[in-house]
Formats: structure tokens, sequence, C-alpha cells
């Protein structure tokens, strides 16, 4: 099989993305199917073999090791595209668009890939996002692993914050709903 692997964040040692990352396409790959990876920052490490599409983002949680933000690192005017903008003043606004505009970019890498490449499977890493049904309309198969689901830790985090206003900033960080109209509509969830 020709399996495109998505995630939106590759972290290597934190989180666990990046290291599901890592084993599953290795594992995949020693299998003997064809795997490519599109990812986001931070990169996870890649299994010999196995082909890796980079996409670029703020990556606006991220911290060098002075404890400041990468946001205007050597490239001050990487900002002003649709997709940044709309991170970066998503992010202002107390949520967290990393999974939706990962997933926008995603649906346009695949788009460019298959001119040279054809999946038989696009299995998604956590992200859920509505760029994933914009790749349904691809005619190819999405499957989505959910490690955890955001409406159980929305919950959570509700119960333990006490005013109305981190309750409010709670629900904008994460988008429960997305997650959920999303998994619906895949052709296999894997939890």
């Amino acid at each position: 099989m020709k399996i495109c692997l998505l995630c939106y964040r590759g972290n290597k040692y934190c989180g666990g993305q990046g290291i599901y990352l890592y084993y599953l396409s290795r594992e995949l790959r020693r299998l003997g199917h064809e795997v490519d990876i599109i990812v986001g920052p931070p990169y996870p490490d890649v299994p010999e073999g196995v082909r890796v599409h980079y996409l670029e983002s703020l990556n606006l949680y991220d911290r060098r090791h002075d404890g400041k933000s990468p946001l205007f690192h050597e490239k001050p005017f990487h900002l002003l595209t649709p997709f940044n903008i709309c991170e970066f003043a998503g992010n202002k606004l107390g949520m967290f668009p990393e999974m939706l505009t990962f997933s926008l970019k995603a649906h346009l890498k695949i788009r460019e890939l298959l001119s040279t490449h054809r999946y038989d499977v696009i299995h998604d890493n956590q992200c859920l996002a509505y760029g994933l049904l914009l790749i349904k309309t691809l005619q190819i198969p999405v499957i989505a692993t959910i490690h955890h689901p955001l409406p159980i830790d929305t919950r959570a985090n509700l119960a333990q914050e006490t005013s109305v206003w981190k309750k409010l900033r709670q629900l904008l960080l994460y988008p429960p709903l997305m997650q959920g109209i999303v998994a619906r509509h895949l052709d296999m969830v894997i939890t």
C-alpha cells in the first residue's frame, strides 16, 4: 500500500506525536508499505526509506533555548501569507488554530503530490480539522487516530476552571466541535 501519514506537530521529545509517527511509519515501512509523511514543526525524526514533506507553520507554541518564540527568526515577512495571518490572529484571540491551518496546507500539499504520487490511504494523527474533509474530495480514503478526544479534554479542563472568563478561554482554545464533525465524516477512526 501507499500510505500518507499526516501530523500537525512532530515533536520527538514531548507530547508523543512525533514518537508515534516515527514508530508507526517505521513499522509500516518494515511491512513493505510505501510511506510518505506530511508534517508540521517541530519536525520528527524520520525512519530510513520514508519520504517526508515538511510544512512550515509559525510554530507559535515552541520556544527556543532562550525562551523566545521563533516567530521572527530569520524570515520576518513569512507571516504575510493567508494561512499564517489566520494562525497568528487566531492565536492572539486565544485559539489554537494550528490544527486547522495544518490541515488546509496538507490538503494543498496532497493535491500537489497527486501529480506524481497516488495514495491508497491518508492516515491523520490527531489533527481532525476541516482540511481532512477537503482531502476526502480527492477520492482517497481518509482515516484518523484519536489519542485523546478534545471534547473529553475540554470537559475536564472546564471542570477545573473557576472563573467564567477562564472557562470561555478553554472553549476558545481547542476546537472540540471541529474534531467531532470531522471524525464523523472519515472512513475510519482508530482510538
